[in-house]
């Protein structure tokens, strides 16, 4: 009978690599119901979210909280007009943009830090850099401010196009922002040696650019844009050479999908992304490939409102958990969980093994190792 298991064992191995090699399990790629409960009570329309040491921010329209997952409080709870956040690297501070000013939090207590008046009626965009300074950046008046507690230095950018969008995406290691990017040019810029250059952009001239971002160490970037019914994206390679500063250097490639995405998160092992759609499917990229690898849908939720790039997508610090903000609920999902249910039971269905039946153990064991040594999506990604 051991011999039947390990006979059984080596077929079902080469049958799901045999699978691989077809491209039977990768195109297409189904997609995997999850359960949309939302884990933030209080939580009514969310517009972005990001991840603290030990909860999670929330920014909606007229409201930011701050939930403690641990504790099932809030930490921070503030109500009125609110423009963006910001989280810092550690998760450790956050940071508030509104009308005319924005706040710097304790994460963690929920204690004001320091705050800063912007003179912008409107609020402006905000970004922590390496250092836990607040970066800004206004296109209206071609300008960032630096704001530490004690300080502020401004620097001048060049005019840009008025197709460009609002937002400026901040390096994850240095004095570098990303701005002023329609469909044609983007610009960056080092705010420390106050010098800044230009790189092309290849998107169509119905497309427009809805945001940018770096990806988890800074050795990429991405740029978003929206056509009348798809999402292009292009992706840029950072030279770092051998100065203080770092630029794009060129479009190392470009993706077009049928779809429009509302938000976009890179894994921070640096090997995935993922890109949440207006239907609430979350689909999971291998960075290198850039074929999709897995796909999630939240059923039965209202569609999302397309309002260009949104930080509706956040990752824990370890990178096992994708949070995802929806129409009216933010949802997780466990990352080094989740099975691989449509791999498993392709494979199964092609085992024929007579009349005998495998013990729910060896079953296990068998899946187990068939999905180790095939590659599978998600499982190899996450490993250490």
């Amino acid at each position: 009978m051991k011999i039947k298991y390990i006979v059984g064992m080596i077929y079902l191995l080469v049958f799901v690599q045999s699978l691989h090699s077809m491209n039977l399990l990768e195109e297409p790629v189904p997609c995997i119901p999850v359960v949309g409960v939302n884990i933030v009570p209080g939580v009514i329309e969310p517009i972005g979210i990001g991840c603290t040491q030990n909860g999670i921010a929330v920014l909606e329209k007229d409201a930011f909280t701050v939930w403690n997952m641990k504790e099932k409080i809030n930490v921070i709870h503030q109500t009125g007009q609110m423009y963006d956040f910001a989280v810092n690297r550690e998760g450790a501070l956050v940071a508030l943009s509104c009308p005319g000013y924005f706040v710097v939090y304790d994460a963690c207590s929920g204690k004001k830090q320091w705050h800063k008046g912007t003179g912008c009626p409107d609020g402006l965009p905000i970004s922590f850099n390496h250092k836990d300074q607040v970066v800004t950046y206004s296109r209206s008046q071609h300008q960032s401010f630096i704001y530490s507690q004690f300080q502020k230095k401004g620097i001048r950018w060049p005019d840009v196009s008025l197709e460009a969008n609002d937002l400026f995406a901040h390096h994850p290691l240095r004095p570098h922002i990303i701005f002023g990017v329609c469909c044609e040019v983007g610009r960056c810029g080092n705010y420390e040696e106050k010098v800044h250059s230009k790189f092309s952009v290849s998107f169509s001239d119905d497309c427009f650019v809805v945001g940018q971002l770096y990806d988890s160490d800074g050795s990429g970037a991405a740029i978003i844009g929206h056509g009348i019914h798809e999402t292009d994206i292009d992706f840029v390679s950072i030279d770092s050479g051998m100065s203080a500063w770092v630029w794009p250097k060129y479009i190392e490639e470009s993706m077009m999908l049928p779809k429009l995405c509302v938000a976009m998160a890179f894994h921070p092992n640096n090997k995935l992304f993922f890109l949440l759609d207006e239907s609430n499917r979350i689909d999971c990229f291998d960075y290198v490939t850039k074929k999709c690898i897995h796909s999630m849908c939240c059923k039965g939720q209202e569609r999302i409102s397309v309002n260009g790039l949104e930080k509706r997508l956040a990752l824990s610090r370890d990178g096992a958990i994708l949070y995802a903000a929806l129409k009216d609920k933010v949802i997780q999902i466990p990352l080094n969980d989740r099975e691989q249910l449509f791999f498993m039971l392709s494979a199964l269905m092609l085992y024929e093994h007579n009349n005998d039946l495998l013990p729910h153990d060896v079953v296990r064991i068998i899946m187990y190792n068939a999905l180790k040594v095939s590659n599978a999506p998600l499982w190899s990604y996450l490993e250490k």
